[in-house]
This record gives structure tokens, C-alpha cells and sequence, in this order.
């Protein structure tokens, strides 16, 4: 079931809060320098939603205890109460002003299985704080939060609209089929390439096809890679600024679906295992000699067709976000801006299947999807 497609829902804010850190912040960190990698991605906040079953305590989603809670780990967390700025020369920096973060409560008039498969939608998008990005980038804080209480009102049923040019859906690989897929990869012979390797190779071919690209059609896939565990010597463990570089395999679509999985894969693991210490270094040093880095912002031209954009969450702690409650028990993306678009998501049982969340044309998702599950 689509979220939108059976009811839209209501929202009722209640309450809106900025929240302090609950000890004052040094003075010497009252300004964070932001590095070359931080300049380069888009002032946007990265919009997720964690879900939660009621699990019949008094206290389940206490918001003076998540409020309380909030404020505790935004003494460790200090630049994330602050405001963004400009220095004397115009660079942007962290204020660590202990402004604090905004902390919105509200109430929706639809259940947990009201959002079925819990596909990235606009109506998720309703779900999150509105900011106006539009004021000076002082104007907003670095982070929010919108709590809403475990629903209980009777939904009703709203006629499905049209589809838009690009939609969204959530699909799901079990571990059966994610075998499947590698002992497809290792009967081709080759070397062993990793789950992640194969799978996006799957991924990016299933595109190629959906979209109907031509044989001498040049693709490329952006592979979201952290350069924590590559950069030498190693970042602090606390490190909160921007690690993320950009693998960027390009092949001509001819050859992706005419020739085997294993070598789809290979493409990707040959280029992910050249984003090494040196490759990262320069890549910083290529910065560092641009007068404009905000040209270098990515948008939507960037991943839409014939081009694709993979960010795997399957490494991060996701559901380890237990508030007292108990672990959630979904996590994703509140909407996915562009299209050519795909979120890797791991299980919430932790049985090692995944969940891809998937924007494309709407067009091609059903092709997309058959090709996907044709293993």
C-alpha cells in the first residue's frame, strides 16, 4: 500500500521548542571551522523517520524525557546546537552558540499500518519539521526534531491520485535472494566481490534496463563511500564533519546488460578499491584549489537518467535509536529528493535482508522491479 494513496493525513503541532544544551558550552568552541568536504554538499537538512510500537509503559515517548535527553547529549554534541555563519573572509562556519535544537511536537490521525511498507512519500515528508531554508543560513537551526505520539484515531480512505514523473517504492531482498545474486556473480567465475559489489551492480544494470538506455549509452553510478576507515592516519572517533567522497564508475550501458553481473561488479569494486589514501588526499587537494566550491554542489541533474545514485545505510546503527522504549522498528528516508535515486536500508529484525528505496521515473519502476527480482 502507498502512504497517500489510501488517505492523506492531518497534523496538528502542538508544541514547538528550542532546546539548549543542558550545560554551557566552553567559549573556546564557540566557532567550528568547516572543511573543503563540508563546502560541497548542500546546506539541507538529511530528513529520516524512525518509527515505534507502543510497548504499554506509562512513559513510552515521554517527551519531557526526550526533551531532557536531547538537551544531555548536546553538551557532547555542542555544534549541533549552534547556527551556521560566515567568518571575516566569508567562509562558512559553525557558530557553536548553544542556540539549541528545535524540538516539534505533534499529532497525526493515522496508525503505524496506515504506512504500509513505509515508502518515502510526501506525506512522510509532513512527518518532519518545515524549515525556511529562504532566510540567512543563520536563520535555521542544524538540527530538529518532530515528536508524535503512537496514534490512535480511525483513518479514512482518500482516491489515489495520479502518478507524479518520478515515484518512489520500497522493495525488499531477502538474504535468500541476496545469495542468489552472489552465487550467480561466483558461477560466472572472477574473484569473490562483496554483497554490497554485486548487489549495486544488480541495481545499476536493473536501471539501464528499466530505462531502456541505448547500447552506447554512457552511465555513471555515484557510490557514496567514507573515507573514515581509508584516510590514513585515521580521523577521531568523534569526528562530525564530512567524510564522505564519491565513487564514480562509468560504463556504456551496452555493456552493463549484455555482459555478466561479475563484471558489472568488478567495475564497481575496481573503482571503490582506488578510493585509497592517496586518491582521497588529492581529491582535498583538488578542493582546496577551487575559487567556488558551491559549484560543485550536486542536484538533480546529477543522478537522473541515464545516471544513478546508490547510499547504502546498511553500516550505520540505525536501529540501535532504543529511547527506554525499545528499538524501532523502521527507519528510512522521509523523501527522496531526486530522481535516479536509491537508499540501501538494512533489516529491523536483523535476519541480513534489505530494503531499497528505490526513485525513479514512474514509468520505469515496474520494469525496474521485475528486472530486479529476476535473479
Amino acid at each position: 500500500m502507498e502512504i497517500g494513496q489510501k488517505k492523506k493525513m492531518n497534523i496538528t503541532i502542538n508544541k514547538s521548542s528550542i532546546i539548549p544544551p543542558s550545560k554551557t558550552i566552553p567559549e573556546s568552541s564557540n566557532r567550528l571551522w568547516t572543511s573543503n568536504l563540508d563546502l560541497v554538499v548542500g546546506r539541507i537538512h538529511i530528513l529520516t523517520v524512525y518509527f515505534y510500537r507502543p510497548n504499554g509503559s506509562s512513559t513510552f515517548f515521554d517527551p519531557i524525557a526526550m526533551k531532557k535527553a536531547l538537551a544531555d547529549v548536546l553538551v557532547s554534541f555542542y555544534p549541533m546546537a549552534g547556527r551556521l555563519d560566515r567568518d571575516e573572509s566569508g567562509r562558512i562556519v559553525i557558530n557553536c552558540n548553544g542556540e539549541g535544537a528545535l524540538f516539534v511536537e505533534a499529532e497525526a490521525d493515522s496508525s503505524l499500518d496506515d504506512f504500509g511498507e513505509f515508502t518515502p512519500s510526501p506525506e512522510f515528508r509532513r512527518l518532519t519539521p518545515e524549515v525556511d531554508y529562504s532566510g540567512d543560513i543563520s536563520s535555521y537551526p542544524l538540527f530538529f526534531a518532530q515528536y508524535h505520539p503512537p496514534p490512535t484515531m480511525i483513518t479514512t480512505t482518500q482516491k489515489s491520485g495520479s502518478l507524479s514523473k518520478s515515484s518512489t517504492t520500497m522493495l525488499k531482498l531477502t538474504l535468500e535472494q541476496l545469495n542468489t545474486l552472489k552465487a550467480k556473480a561466483k558461477n560466472e567465475g572472477g574473484p569473490a566481490y562483496s554483497t554490497y559489489e554485486i548487489l549495486a551492480a544488480h541495481i545499476w544494470r536493473c536501471a539501464c534496463k528499466a530505462r531502456g538506455l541505448s547500447d552506447d549509452q554512457l552511465t555513471k553510478l555515484y557510490v557514496a563511500t567514507d573515507g573514515r576507515s581509508r584516510l590514513s592516519p585515521r580521523l577521531p572517533p568523534g569526528y562530525l564533519g564530512n567524510v564522505v567522497f564519491t565513487a564514480t564508475p562509468v560504463a556504456k550501458s551496452g555493456s552493463l546488460t549484455s555482459e555478466s553481473l561479475s563484471n558489472a561488479a568488478k567495475l564497481i569494486h575496481t573503482t571503490l578499491t582506488q578510493m585509497d589514501n592517496e586518491y582521497l588526499r588529492s581529491a582535498i587537494d583538488y578542493l582546496e584549489t577551487q575559487p567556488n566550491l558551491s559549484a560543485l554542489i550536486r542536484g538533480p541533474s546529477y543522478f537522473a537518467s541515464p545516471n544513478l545514485n546508490i547510499n547504502a545505510w546498511t553500516r550505520l546503527p540505525v536501529y540501535d535509536a532504543d529511547f527506554g522504549w525499545g528499538r524501532p522498528i523502521f527507519m528510512g528516508p522521509a523523501t527522496i529528493l531526486y530522481e535516479g535515486t536509491i537508499y540501501v536500508l538494512p533489516s529491523p529484525n536483523n535476519d541480513r535482508s534489505v530494503s531499497l528505496a528505490v526513485c525513479l521515473d514512474a514509468k520505469e519502476q515496474p520494469l525496474f522491479e521485475n528486472y530486479l527480482y529476476d535473479l
